[in-house]
């Protein structure tokens, strides 16, 4: 890459840059065992929307897919970072907000 005084060239090695941000990138996709099969929500991820923790899936869409006729392992198709206790969670929390309202 030439620079923009003096034609001076700057050698710089990408490879392990690409590297780490994808290593970190990793790091940031997996969830704690401890938010498998628990609904949260947060102000900040997926507009402040009942979610699935540990992830942006919010609940009506597991819901939706249910509703369509989508078995769990249907679902877990769709979206390969769930649980069964995710999906069972989602539903039934969707249950609960439904009775509520």
């Amino acid at each position: 890459m030439r620079g923009v005084k003096n034609g001076q060239y700057l050698n710089l090695p990408l490879r392990p840059i690409i590297e780490e941000v994808a290593q970190k990138s990793n790091l940031l996709r997996q969830r704690a065992t401890s938010e498998v099969g628990r609904i949260n929500r947060h102000r900040y991820v997926a507009h402040n929307a009942w979610v699935i923790a540990g992830t942006r899936i919010p609940i009506h869409a597991v819901v939706n897919f249910s509703t369509a006729g989508y078995s769990p392992d249907q679902i877990i198709a769709e979206y390969p970072m769930l649980t069964r206790r995710d999906i069972e969670a989602a539903l039934k929390y969707a249950e609960k907000l439904t009775r509520a309202a």
